[in-house]
Parts: structure tokens; C-alpha cells; sequence
């Protein structure tokens, strides 16, 4: 389970109204909706212990989230970024690269199931040696999301996977978020109401 308890998040840049209070727990999708330049991005990094907060604590499983906590917890979340700029690699490349990560070495990735998610997200198979730079941004997060259920991580967290995403892939994406949920718990960054 995540908790956060009364964060005020630190950035010249950023202003929470007031302080933030959420509880994400296995089986659900919780979602933060707020407009542009809010913090939500901000506020998924500091949960990951890359961003400071001024107040408040983060707990997974109980244990607050430390600057020297940190990297062990981040072993625990599998993280989906709005901004998925990456370098010019076919997709077969950057899954190959995520499977020498140490944190997930002891993972294995059936190319079969991997097609079979990419049919819920509507990902084409050809994808699978295509370069970044010619996949659209919107594709690019699908496919990023695609990858998450085989890190078996207890927290996926997911920055606007829905922008500019057309409607049947928005209702793609929350179906598959609502079976991934089953597994673990999810916090969605969102613009809107989910």
C-alpha cells in the first residue's frame, strides 16, 4: 500500500493549494486530476524519491520514503512518464535493455503474452522493429504500458497515459489499467475525471 500523508511539495514552480492526502491500495487505480502545471508529475517523482516534498511523509508498506530509502523502493514501482522522449532504438531494442536492468533480471517476458497485451492496447506487431523516432508519443505510452504487467512491480504509477490518445484508445487503456489493478495498486495522473 501507498500513503501520503499532508504532502507539500517543494518547487519555485508549483503550489498546492492545500496539502495533499491520498491512500493507493492493491486492486484499485486511484487517480489525481488537477490542470497543467499543478504538480502532478512533480508529486509522482516524489513519490519515487526523485523530487523533494517540504512536508508530509510518503510510506509504501508502512516505511516512509527517504532520500536513502529511496532507491530500494523504486525497486516496488514500475513508472509510466507522459514525456517518453527516448533515444532512436527499435522497440525490440528498448525491451531488450529494460530486461538487463539488474531489477529485472529475475523477469521473464514471453513475446507471446507481450502481443497479446498489445492487442488490448491496439499496438501493431510491426512496432516491434520500428525506431522511437517514428512512433508517435501517444503509441509510444501504450507500448511503454504494455510492458508493465511482466516487471511485477506492487506499484505502477502512470502519468497522463490518455493525452492525445483517440476515445477507443482512452477506453483501451482504462480497461487494461482495471486488469492491471488486480495485481498490484496504481495511482493515474490525469487532466480530467477518469
Amino acid at each position: 500500500m501507498l500513503e501520503l500523508k499532508d504532502i507539500i511539495l517543494s518547487s519555485n514552480t508549483i503550489e498546492l493549494p492545500q496539502p495533499l492526502s491520498l491512500t493507493a491500495e492493491a486492486g484499485k487505480v486511484t487517480t489525481v486530476t488537477g490542470p497543467a502545471g499543478s504538480g502532478k508529475t512533480w508529486l509522482l517523482k516524489a513519490i519515487m524519491g526523485l523530487a523533494p516534498h517540504e512536508s508530509g511523509y510518503i510510506t509504501i508498506n508502512g516505511e516512509v520514503v527517504t532520500p536513502d530509502s529511496a532507491p530500494f523502493f523504486r525497486k516496488h514501482i514500475a513508472y509510466v512518464p507522459q514525456d517518453v522522449a527516448m533515444p532512436p532504438m527499435t522497440i525490440s531494442e528498448i525491451i531488450g535493455q529494460l530486461w538487463t536492468l539488474h531489477s529485472n533480471s529475475n523477469k521473464e517476458l514471453h513475446h507471446a503474452d507481450l502481443r497479446r497485451q498489445w492487442q488490448v492496447l491496439d499496438l501493431d506487431s510491426q512496432l516491434w522493429e520500428t525506431t522511437t523516432d517514428n512512433i508517435p508519443a501517444p503509441t509510444l505510452r501504450r507500448m511503454l504500458l504494455s510492458v508493465t504487467p511482466y516487471l511485477k512491480r506492487p506499484i505502477l504509477l502512470v502519468d497522463m497515459p490518455c493525452l492525445d490518445q483517440t476515445a477507443e484508445h482512452q477506453s483501451r487503456i482504462r480497461t487494461f489499467l482495471q486488469q492491471q489493478a488486480e495485481g498490484g495498486a496504481i495511482v493515474l495522473i490525469t487532466d480530467r475525471p477518469y
